[in-house]
């Protein structure tokens, strides 16, 4: 699903829509205890880092959990430069830097696209709702 639009009122319109469904179907999604928003740490200018603080702020307000890992060796809320080439060849020479992330794919809620408006049926792969294990790699790649 694309959303296109001012990163805090994407984020609202999806979480009505997620309450709206969670009404429809009574029990799914009684095991979420935590959500987390994963994006990328952008270091672009101004704008982007006026929107990250608003994010920040919209996900403090809601108790989401925003995980943002580097993308690049741009190192920030550095309170001066001093240090920075040493944080810089840390994070440039860490093993970590090549690696996928780990995730806990047991952890992973499934949903079904046929959810969301727009989406057409789910795909056989998406009919469980939580999966772990060899096939729950191929439901990743699939998504």
């Amino acid at each position: 699903v694309l959303r296109v639009g001012e990163a805090v009122d994407v984020l609202s319109e999806v979480l009505l829509e997620a309450k709206a469904q969670a009404a429809l179907w009574p029990g799914r999604f009684a095991t979420i205890s935590k959500v987390v928003l994963w994006s990328h740490q952008e270091t672009w200018n101004l704008w982007t880092y006026q929107r990250d603080k608003r994010v920040r702020r919209w996900c403090r307000e809601h108790d989401f959990d925003w995980q943002e890992p580097a993308q690049n060796g741009v190192i920030r809320k550095l309170r001066s430069r001093s240090g920075w080439s040493e944080k810089w060849q840390q994070f440039i020479g860490c093993s970590s830097f090549f690696c996928e992330p780990v995730i806990d794919r047991s952890r992973i809620l499934w949903l079904p696209t046929d959810m969301w408006p727009g989406c057409g049926s789910a795909p056989a792969s998406s009919s469980s709702v939580a999966a772990s294990g060899p096939e729950a790699n191929d439901r990743i790649r699939q998504v």
